[in-house]
């Protein structure tokens, strides 16, 4: 990579000495970035009458991708050289690289955060220990397994980072040798008791493990309890947080597609549709939320028989959600389209107001998707017949009878219909805050 580099300096030294003034430069982030994860190269602060700008993002002399804004996603932990070419308009060219370190080492530790909206704040809620450069480690509910690190590589999960325990390789090997032991074992289910939100005490031997304990215990045993990766904030707990905000470990990398929501996440949204019928809901941002993908932060999809019909409604709801607009598209299950649905928005506010939706009601299922869009806030929830600003003065809304009218401002939704499921709707957005508020730090 460094005679390619040196052979491009040469051939664009002499033509950008004609111009002192065009400057190549390229700033990336994350800081810290990781394989797996979206990596953004920015080059607005280079300098001069700039006409073009071309990346080589491998390092390989091959310039294959253009413009100020770039973005990459590398799959293989080693280090990267990057390089920037910018021409101007009279044809001088400049060409700056740096280095992207994305090497791993078995004795790291993963750890992610599902959208979950049972866990607010930037707390991690699963770890996994690196056995080398591309496989973990790690309990899940199928016991202890030996995985490939690309489950954690966007889209499969958008925040993800990883650590560094120790450089002390006798230690490292040790506490890997202890995980390998450990390789098949149950999952401590006994473990998350309490609605999922305690643990049970940690144990340095066991016949099963969650996942935090399962690391803690391997540099317990490898380092003779010199380190203890636990802070007790748990109390005898440990939880995947406690393994990396106890001072001893070192961020090496990290990928976060989204960020937080900006909101109170008290401020739940949730839609609900009677089957048989799936739901994608995609935010103003393009962000997704559907059963099989997750982009949105503290969010979850669920599938459960809310009115004991016999028929399972699916469901979603986004702790924390930003004012705006959201897309739902109601899709058919298998090429069911046979019967009808029905489809309801509700919001929760901090103070505990509940306004339910009525978007629509036994509507035939077809074979091809049905678009509605919402405007959500806190203190606005109405559904808009067509794709448009909220923020214009005039726009087509319908009411909860599913009556269309013109507003020229907006307004509180009226309650003024009934829709069928307004308490279980209710009863699922008030236990979701309920939770959200007992954990929150």
């Amino acid at each position: 990579m460094i005679i390619i580099l040196f052979c491009l300096l040469l051939l664009s030294g002499s033509v950008s000495a004609a111009n002192p003034d065009l400057s190549a430069n390229f700033t990336y982030s994350p800081g810290k970035p990781m394989i797996g994860g979206v990596i953004k190269f920015n080059a607005s602060s280079s300098q001069g009458n700039i006409s073009n700008y071309a990346w080589d993002l491998t390092g390989n002399g091959n310039f294959n991708t253009t413009g100020m804004i770039a973005e990459h996603i590398y799959t293989n932990p080693q280090m990267y050289l990057v390089i920037l070419k910018i021409t101007d308009t009279a044809g001088n060219v400049k060409l700056i690289s740096k280095e992207i370190d994305l090497t791993l080492r078995a004795g790291d530790i993963l750890v992610e955060r599902p959208p979950n909206p049972t866990v607010p704040g930037d707390s991690w809620t699963h770890a996994a220990i690196l056995v080398d450069s591309t496989h973990v480690i790690e309990a899940l509910e199928g016991g202890i397994t030996y995985n490939s690190i690309d489950k954690f590589f966007y889209p499969n999960l958008s925040w993800v980072a990883v650590y560094r325990v120790t450089d002390d390789q006798i230690i490292i090997n040790q506490a890997l040798d202890f995980v390998w032991k450990q390789l098949n074992k149950p999952y401590d289910l006994d473990a998350i008791i309490s609605q999922g939100l305690r643990w049970s005490d940690k144990r340095l031997e066991s016949d099963s493990w969650y996942c935090s304990e399962l690391i803690w215990a391997a540099y317990m045993q490898a380092s003779n309890g010199n380190i203890n990766l636990d802070t007790e904030h748990w109390g005898n707990a440990v939880h995947p947080e406690e393994l990396v905000t106890n001072g001893m470990v070192t961020l090496v990398g990290e990928h976060k597609e989204y960020r937080s929501p900006s909101g109170n996440l008290q401020n739940i949204l949730a839609v609900i549709a009677q089957c048989p019928v799936d739901l994608i809901l995609t935010n103003q941002e393009g962000y997704i939320l559907s059963e099989n993908l997750n982009q949105i932060p503290y969010s979850d999809y669920q599938e459960e028989d809310i009115d004991q019909d016999m028929m399972v409604e699916d469901m979603f709801y986004i702790s924390g959600y930003d004012d705006g607009l959201y897309r739902i598209s109601v899709i058919t299950e298998s090429n069911n389209i046979q019967g009808t649905f029905s489809l309801y928005a509700a919001c929760l506010d901090a103070d505990g107001e509940i306004r339910v939706l009525n978007i629509i009601q036994n509507a035939p299922i077809t074979p091809y998707p049905q678009n509605f869009s919402i405007y959500a806030s806190d203190e606005l929830l109405y559904y808009m017949n067509n794709e448009v600003n909220p923020q214009d003065n005039q726009h087509e809304m319908k009411n909860t009878n599913g009556q269309s009218s013109i507003s020229r401002a907006k307004i509180p939704l009226q309650d003024t219909g009934t829709p069928l499921l307004p308490s279980a709707l209710a009863s699922i957005l008030l236990v979701s805050g309920l939770i959200l508020a007992r954990i929150k730090r």
